[in-house]
């Protein structure tokens, strides 16, 4: 069975996320490297591209920079039930 990393307590991207971004990155640099309505946003801690967006054509995938204005969540809490 195929075993992965668990995704950056930082910035929460999962694997399937990051070949998403970087596919959508990829064609960005490739079609359109010089133009400045596009962005592309990585996390500080395991550098891995956390959002793109194209502002021209009116779309974005992840976040942007300034979004995340929390604490990640905890990866696991446990279930504890409401008092009845």
């Amino acid at each position: 069975m195929y075993a992965s990393p668990a995704p950056c307590s930082d910035c929460g991207v999962t694997h399937a996320a990051a070949g998403v971004l970087n596919s959508l990155l990829a064609d960005l640099l490739a079609t359109r490297p010089d133009d400045a309505s596009w962005g592309v946003s990585v996390c500080g801690t395991c550098n891995q591209v956390t959002g793109v967006w194209d502002d021209a054509e009116g779309w974005g995938f992840g976040t942007r920079p300034g979004e995340v204005v929390r604490a990640p969540l905890p990866m696991h809490k446990p279930f504890v039930p409401a008092p009845a």
